[in-house]
């Protein structure tokens, strides 16, 4: 994908609750360049400081807003790409700027796989404009998605209300 001038998105799944995880990501990014790095809160923070641990793939309670934006700086710098950091806001670390995306609802961080959908994406925006508004454009659309799909049906139908939403994007 380098070679090929191919965007690269990954998403550090539990990076923060694994060591055999952050060490498999360390071996990956000897392979290659990442234009996107996608996590949690705590998956960012545990690439920034490997001492902070999560106890599971969400993220930990009350982490603050301050500790990520110093973090995902720091995490940009380290591996030359656009980080971005899932939870209440999302936050989005490019050539030292900091942008957060508000918006969206509960029920995208109720549901497991909502993080992988948007990991995937970010991926496809890029596919159609590799630029750093793009992944901006793609946070903002999944959160815009999140506020359409919201029922009190419970997160089966939230879930199916969401691939529906997704589904109806047609700006391509």
């Amino acid at each position: 994908a380098n070679q090929k001038g191919i965007p690269v998105v990954v998403d550090v799944v539990g990076l923060a609750c694994s060591n055999l995880r952050m060490k498999f990501f360390e071996e990956l990014t000897l392979l290659g360049n990442y234009r996107v790095i996608k996590g949690n809160y705590s998956e960012i923070l545990a690439l920034h400081d490997s001492n902070h641990r999560s106890s599971g793939i969400d993220a930990k309670e009350g982490i603050e807003i301050r500790q990520i934006s110093d973090a995902i700086i720091k995490v940009s710098e380290k591996y030359n790409a656009i980080i971005v950091a899932t939870g209440e806001k999302d936050m989005i670390s490019s050539q030292n700027q900091i942008l957060e995306i508000t918006g969206g609802c509960e029920q995208l961080g109720e549901v497991t796989g909502t993080g992988c959908m948007l990991g995937s994406i970010i991926a496809t925006f890029l596919a159609f404009d590799n630029s750093d508004s793009s992944v901006e454009k793609a946070c903002r659309f999944f959160k815009d998605c999140g506020i359409k799909s919201q029922t009190s049906k419970g997160g089966g139908t939230f879930m199916v209300n969401l691939i529906d939403a997704i589904g109806e994007w047609n700006e391509f």
